[in-house]
């Protein structure tokens, strides 16, 4: 009873994102829940009742080549989202498993992926991860090599990039930050844009994010 109301709160700012984004619940195949409290049970329970559709609950984090491997087999779109940005040695594994490869954030990734690519006949989209921030600690393409990165992906590795993402520091204000990606992704000719955590998606919805 405790956090019923908590779980109300997240499904009013699901409900203005999907109005924000034109969606109505009749639109909407299941909803995925992610995350530890996609685990307690009165979550899913009420995320169906109120939006009328069936629930996902995602994957352990460890399990994730095994489900890669398993959506593969069914040809169903998967996204890998991290390691491959730090370790290399996931590019073959990733490439086999997955369709989409979200981020990439660097030349010597990029190059490798593109090989790995090459050595199994796939073809797959990527995100490239911009570091809007310019955080030392943090992952991404600075903003102003961007441009040269995508050149460098799209033309000398002939990679398809299928979107930008990033993720604002933790003390600034993140509309400043989508709508800086927003405006890098229209320059640039990019489609898609990743960005809003569980505490931001709505501003990112309203700033243009798709995913």
């Amino acid at each position: 009873g405790l956090i019923r109301p908590a779980i109300g709160d997240s499904l009013e700012a699901m409900r203005r994102a999907l109005q924000s984004a034109s969606l109505s619940t009749d639109e909407l195949s299941r909803v995925l829940l992610v995350g530890g409290s996609s685990r307690i049970p009165l979550v899913a329970q009420m995320v169906s009742s109120d939006l009328g559709r069936p629930v996902a609950v995602d994957a352990h984090p460890k399990h994730a080549i095994a489900l890669g491997a398993a959506l593969a087999a069914g040809g169903v779109t998967a996204l890998m989202s991290t390691t491959i940005t730090s370790d290399l040695v996931f590019a073959k594994d990733a490439v086999a498993l997955f369709d989409v490869i979200h981020t990439v954030d660097r030349p010597k990734i990029a190059k490798a992926i593109a090989d790995e690519m090459a050595r199994q006949g796939r073809k797959l989209r990527l995100y490239i991860e911009v570091n809007t921030g310019e955080e030392e600690q943090k992952a991404g393409i600075p903003p102003k090599e961007t441009a040269e990165f995508l050149r460098y992906c799209r033309q000398d590795l002939g990679l398809e990039i299928a979107g930008l993402m990033c993720i604002p520091p933790q003390d600034e204000e993140p509309a400043i930050h989508f709508a800086f990606l927003a405006k890098l992704a229209k320059e640039n000719g990019v489609p898609n844009l990743s960005m809003g955590m569980s505490s931001d998606f709505e501003t990112a919805v309203n700033l243009g994010a798709t995913h």
